[in-house]
């Protein structure tokens, strides 16, 4: 499950279906994932500017942002990480 990065891979391809997307996904064995649309970068710029929020994806926990307050969350245990830092803060 990584919502910001399959919400990229649609900006930046177009695909609509979420098994496609997840495919795409899948099928990049480097985990390195290149985007050059804006709309695309926008959508990780959250996962880029906050490391905490990395090392929880890195450590296997989903990671979801809740719509009423804007800050991030590790669904599975609930821990919450807390809204990114403002642009030049970090």
């Amino acid at each position: 499950m990584a919502p910001f990065l399959l919400g990229a891979i649609q900006r930046e391809t177009g695909i609509t279906s979420e098994k496609e997307l997840e495919d795409v996904a899948l099928a990049n064995t480097t985990r390195v994932f290149h985007f050059k649309k804006q709309d695309a970068i926008d959508n990780i710029f959250p996962f880029i500017r906050f490391p905490r929020m990395c090392t929880a994806v890195r450590q296997g926990f989903p990671v979801i942002m809740r719509d009423m307050s804007g800050d991030f969350v590790i669904e599975s245990t609930g821990e919450v990480l807390g809204y990114p830092p403002p642009p030049g803060l970090d």
